[in-house]
C-alpha cells in the first residue's frame, strides 16, 4: 500500500439537494467521497473505503481522517471501523429474558391453566 496523500475535505450539494461533507478525490484521479450530511460526525477512527478508478488502479481512502492510498489487487478489503471491541458475556439476568424461556414458561403456565381448571 502506498501513501498517496491527504484528501481535502470540501462542503458539497449532493443529487437531492442537501449540503453534505465530502473527501475530494480529483487530485488523485477519483471523484468526491460524501461521507453525510454536514453536522454528523466523520467515521469512525480506522474505516477504510475503497474507489476502483477506470485505469484499474483501487485507491483505499482512510474516511476518518482523509489518508489516500494506493493498494494492490491482491490486498486485504476495507475495514469498517476498529476491530475487535469487549467480548459479550452472558449475565445471569439475561436468561429469563430471552424468547425460548419465556415462551416455555407461557406454555407451562397455560397447560396448568387449562388442565388445572377440569380436576377440580
Amino acid at each position: 500500500m502506498n501513501a498517496l496523500g491527504q484528501a481535502k475535505l470540501v462542503q458539497t450539494t449532493n443529487s437531492t439537494g442537501a449540503v453534505v461533507k465530502a473527501w475530494d478525490l480529483r487530485p488523485f484521479g477519483g471523484n468526491l467521497l460524501e461521507l453525510g450530511l454536514v453536522n454528523t460526525p466523520l467515521p469512525p477512527a480506522g474505516t477504510m473505503v475503497d474507489r476502483t478508478l477506470p485505469g484499474g488502479r483501487i485507491l483505499r481512502i482512510d474516511a476518518s481522517s482523509g489518508g489516500v492510498f494506493e493498494v494492490s489487487a491482491t490486498a486485504a478489503p476495507p475495514t469498517i471501523g476498529p476491530t475487535g471491541g469487549p467480548i459479550m458475556r452472558p449475565s445471569a439476568g439475561n436468561a429469563m429474558r430471552s424468547p425460548t424461556t419465556l415462551a416455555i414458561l407461557a406454555g407451562l403456565f397455560f397447560a396448568w391453566w387449562k388442565w388445572g381448571r377440569k380436576r377440580r
